[in-house]
């Protein structure tokens, strides 16, 4: 799937941006079209997937007090967003007015907390469809080998935690 991130990266107000994934995460390239088209240069920093809780907020830790002049960073999941604003709190650091927070997958939570968190939201329901069907055509036809690609429109739902 691939959901145009690279129209959807807001061009003005952040200069100094990190985006926060996992190794081998999918929507690096997204992230490449957009810095390309606006011409900034995209910095990546990887979190480490695989390792519990204690240590992915040790690393989101270490990253944020080494990059002290980040005005933004981009979290490539929820879940490592979740994470990064546990440390951002602990750090006592405020969001959207010391560090803007965006994550690439939205999350009910992101509603609810102080200030809201911009997302940008995947169209789960319409990615489950197309998901069902693919292994409907696999079940029905075993023999031959299904691959599908599909481009599905994503949402950018700007909050407070992106204003400055």
């Amino acid at each position: 799937m691939h959901t145009h991130l690279h129209t959807r990266i807001p061009q003005h107000r952040f200069c100094n941006f990190r985006f926060l994934t996992k190794p081998n995460e999918r929507s690096i390239g997204g992230l490449q079209i957009a810095a390309h088209n606006f011409k900034i240069k995209p910095v990546v920093t990887h979190i480490s997937f695989e390792k519990e809780k204690k240590l992915k907020k040790k690393q989101i830790q270490a990253f944020l007090e080494k990059n002290k002049t980040l005005d933004a960073v981009i979290f490539s999941t929820n879940y490592l967003c979740m994470i990064g604003l546990e440390v951002i709190n602990e750090l006592n650091k405020k969001i959207s007015q010391d560090l803007a927070v965006v994550s690439f997958d939205d999350h009910e939570a992101f509603n609810l907390v102080s200030p809201s968190i911009t997302a940008i939201q995947q169209p789960l329901e319409e990615l489950s469809k197309h998901i069902i069907e693919l292994l409907i055509r696999q079940i029905q036809y075993p023999a031959e080998t299904a691959t599908s690609h599909i481009t599905l429109a994503s949402r950018l739902k700007i909050r407070k935690s992106s204003e400055k």
